[in-house]
């Protein structure tokens, strides 16, 4: 039992600012991380850390890499340690020979256990990197100051119609493609068209090339519940109003996961999509900053 709720702790909404993200320039935010590599068998895990202070754990989305945080990292990063790793089959990371869910964890935690044996850490995971989050909790949870769900998947929930995503290899040249990029962020990741800038596309087309691992098929059963059943770590979800993968079903999500953790911090931010981070960036740092330590 984690006790009563606190106060405060039911459900609450922030504003977006009226600007859009400010763009970070990807190579500059590289240049200032530590690169760190970890191996596991037949392969090597790329993480990058920035800044001092109490970790912080960035899981990226399926199709994404550590660029999914870009607009948070210089912000976090002034008061927190980041570890922010590409996982295994994506970014500069290798593929992990006969990958799932389970292994895909464990690689991470011990990855983790490697670079920081003993302080606790909080730990983020964002859409895909939440249920991938599920294993690491499991495996680590008395590492774990909290628990931070940003647009998760595989609760086993009623989830909304959505519009096909377009199939990008089958256009016939570059502009096709970054087009076609540009579509399945709207219908997918961005609610307003306009923060749809042209780092988010190309960021979108660089993690997309290189994504060796598919994550779709676990999106829709419930693997992050049954993890969540097993471990007893204070939670926190943020969810975009308009995100694509739980229009109109929040409120279900929010009496799940307080199921798990009565004194759970629920946060909507208005006006925002699944890609919450970056298309909001001033109100999901205003959202985690009770729990970054």
């Amino acid at each position: 039992m984690r006790g009563r709720p606190t106060p405060g702790a039911r459900g609450h909404r922030l504003g977006r600012s009226t600007r859009g993200p400010q763009p970070a320039d990807p190579a500059a935010v590289e240049a200032a991380a530590e690169r760190i590599e970890t191996s596991f068998p037949g392969g090597r895990m790329v993480w990058r850390s920035w800044g001092d202070g109490a970790p912080v754990i960035l899981l990226h989305g399926g199709h994404g890499s550590w660029t999914h945080w870009l607009a948070n990292i210089p912000a976090l990063s002034g008061t927190n340690r980041l570890l922010v790793p590409d996982m295994p089959g994506y970014g500069d990371s290798d593929r992990l020979p006969d990958a799932t869910l389970e292994t895909l964890g464990f690689v991470i935690a011990c990855g983790l256990e490697e670079i920081l044996p003993s302080p606790p850490v909080t730990l983020i995971g964002f859409s895909f990197g939440a249920t991938v989050g599920g294993v690491v909790a499991r495996r680590m949870e008395s590492r774990l100051r909290r628990f931070v769900l940003v647009g998760a998947s595989a609760l086993g929930l009623p989830a909304p119609p959505m519009e096909p995503l377009e199939n990008w290899w089958a256009v016939p040249g570059k502009a096709d493609e970054m087009a076609a990029h540009r579509r399945n962020l709207a219908r997918l990741m961005i609610h307003d068209a306009a923060r749809i800038d042209a780092l988010a596309v190309t960021l979108q087309a660089r993690n997309a090339r290189r994504t060796r691992f598919r994550s779709l098929r676990y999106a829709s059963g419930d693997s992050l519940t049954s993890c969540l059943r097993d471990v007893s770590v204070p939670l926190t979800a943020i969810w975009g109003e308009h995100d694509a993968t739980a229009l109109g079903h929040l409120l279900e999500r929010e009496a799940l996961l307080r199921r798990f953790d009565p004194a759970l911090r629920f946060v909507t931010i208005e006006g925002a999509g699944h890609w919450v981070q970056y298309e909001a960036p001033e109100a999901f740092h205003a959202a985690l900053q009770p729990d970054l330590g």
